[in-house]
């Protein structure tokens, strides 16, 4: 725990560098930066006040947080469509859909227009209840795809082990008297 506690309380190393491009092996990982400005452009003015914002921001944060891996160094403040904006005012295409989570970009407004409206109703409603929003998108899934019918889960790891255990029924299903083995790649153990 001690390792631990020496890492947080530390300073950054090395000194950030917001001019050089974050890289990792030979690969860059930050979002290309657009220098030109279009017509009608929501980018942001560069504010002489907020220059080293952006180092202030990640000092403050290597405070509070534990550094679980390498980031670019951007702090991010707002978006609109594939475009997002730094707290210095530069604009950036978001080329990972923010972790491939966010296909209709940032500040759709018929996004947002359904999940206020949904808010206003429920929030959110656990897979051990019925919900008639819950039916009514699996209907239109299955109308959509091969299958007929569809699990929801609320994160990969849920979706990896439910993956797993319909494998494991279906085999008992299909072989009934057989033995039940779950193998694993040797590398996929760790020390």
């Amino acid at each position: 725990m001690s390792s631990v506690h020496i890492r947080l309380h530390n300073p950054l190393t090395p000194p950030l560098n917001l001019r050089r491009p974050f890289r990792r092996s030979s690969f860059a990982i930050a979002c290309l930066n657009v220098e030109v400005e279009a017509e009608n452009s929501n980018a942001l003015r560069l504010d002489s006040s907020k220059l080293g914002l952006a180092k202030e921001v990640m000092e403050a944060e290597a405070k509070v947080l534990v550094g679980t891996y390498a980031r670019a160094p951007v702090v991010l403040a707002s978006g609109k469509g594939c475009k997002l904006y730094d707290v210095e005012g530069r604009e950036y295409l978001d080329l990972s859909a923010g972790i491939a989570v966010n296909s209709l970009g940032h500040g759709d407004e018929d996004w947002l227009k359904a999940v206020v409206e949904q808010a206003g109703t429920l929030t959110h409603v656990s897979n051990m209840y019925y919900s008639i929003p819950q039916i009514e998108l699996a209907n239109r899934l299955v109308a959509a795809s091969f299958a007929d019918r569809v699990f929801f889960s609320n994160s990969g790891t849920e979706a990896n082990e439910a993956a797993i255990k319909f494998a494991r029924k279906f085999q008992r299903h299909s072989n009934p008297d057989a033995k039940n083995n779950l193998a694993f790649y040797p590398t996929s153990q760790t020390n």
